[in-house]
């Protein structure tokens, strides 16, 4: 890694629809990046996790791994889950999996592990808490401006 300083993770995994998609077990997360790895995180919060349609967010510090390469997702149990799709924030960065509906159970068709590296990714710049713009408002204006 280039530098020892932690830096902030933000991780929203966003549980299926489908019937049983939802589980009670942990899930396990290591996000690997061009220069390093974090730790494996047990995601979890006070509140019931991965429920069917859920977004939770997870938010952690580890080093600098560097531009993220792959989202590695483990389940720590033989209640299966499925993952719709998984997003981090990391500096001005934005990585999100394609559409996923994966499942990840103990069952033998299936993996309890899972390495995810088609991500997409999006600068956020200085923008992150800003909101655009709807092409609705865009085309009012330029509608009111040539009448």
């Amino acid at each position: 890694p280039s530098s020892n300083t932690a830096i902030e993770y933000q991780v929203t995994t966003t549980t299926s629809t489908d019937e049983n998609a939802e589980t009670d077990h942990s899930v396990l997360l290591t996000l690997h990046g061009a220069e390093g790895s974090t730790r494996e995180r047990n995601l979890d919060t006070p509140e019931n996790d991965f429920l069917n349609g859920a977004r939770d967010t997870f938010t952690f510090y580890d080093i600098d791994i560097g531009a993220l390469e792959c989202i590695q997702v483990k389940l720590d149990g033989t209640d299966g889950w499925k993952v719709a799709q998984i997003e981090v924030v990391m500096g001005k960065k934005q990585y999100a999996t394609p559409s996923l509906e994966v499942f990840l159970d103990d069952e033998p068709e299936f993996r309890l592990d899972e390495k995810f590296c088609d991500l997409f990714v999006e600068d956020l710049g200085d923008n992150l808490n800003l909101v655009k713009n709807s092409p609705e408002v865009d085309a009012s204006w330029k509608d009111s401006d040539t009448a």
